[in-house]
């Protein structure tokens, strides 16, 4: 993940390459703040955000399986094969697109 932003030295204010007016200002803000969170989580929020809107996701290993849960670093899958509840496994979001996908057509690229 590559940031836009960056601390303004020990301070909670951020800042950008470019010149900005105040309600920029309050952009980068902001924005800092969401890119802080992805540091944290590992993944960028669209890529979460995608991963909540989905209800199935493609493993290399199960193939075609549901999203049945989400924790703030993980997600939970079972393989449609298997009865609801039984054999469910995590994948760490840092996985996406190496182990685990949100298309078929990732998969198999």
């Amino acid at each position: 993940m590559n940031r836009l932003t960056f601390k303004v030295e020990q301070t909670p204010i951020y800042d950008c390459d470019y010149k900005a007016n105040v309600e920029q200002k309050c952009l980068l803000d902001k924005l800092g703040q969401l890119e802080d969170i992805e540091e944290e989580l590992g993944t960028d929020l669209i890529t979460l955000c995608k991963i909540l809107k989905h209800n199935e996701c493609y493993d290399k290993e199960n193939k075609d399986c549901h999203i049945v849960g989400v924790t703030i670093d993980k997600v939970i899958l079972m393989p449609k094969s298997f009865p609801y509840g039984e054999c469910e496994f995590t994948r760490p979001f840092t996985e996406l697109n190496k182990t685990w996908f949100l298309t078929r057509k990732e998969l198999e690229k």
